[in-house]
């Protein structure tokens, strides 16, 4: 990742993920989806987009919910 696209993650991950320990997950949902965010591109399951990493911030919940749910 590039160091602009890694500056442009965190800015929208603390704009739209709330700070704190998820009460159903209990995990800490903006670790969680930055380290999924990382992953993704690394692995080329997603272009290294921003409009597309900005869609993956809006719906964090539902990324979380189903990625975990598949551990599960």
């Amino acid at each position: 990742m590039t160091d602009y696209l890694e500056k442009f993650v965190i800015k929208m991950i603390e704009h739209y993920i709330p700070e704190g320990i998820d009460p159903y997950t209990h995990i800490n949902m903006r670790a969680f989806m930055y380290d999924l965010i990382e992953t993704l591109i690394e692995e080329q399951k997603i272009p290294p987009k921003l409009a597309v990493i900005k869609y993956l911030c809006l719906n964090y919940k539902q990324m979380i919910y189903s990625k975990l749910s598949v551990l599960n």
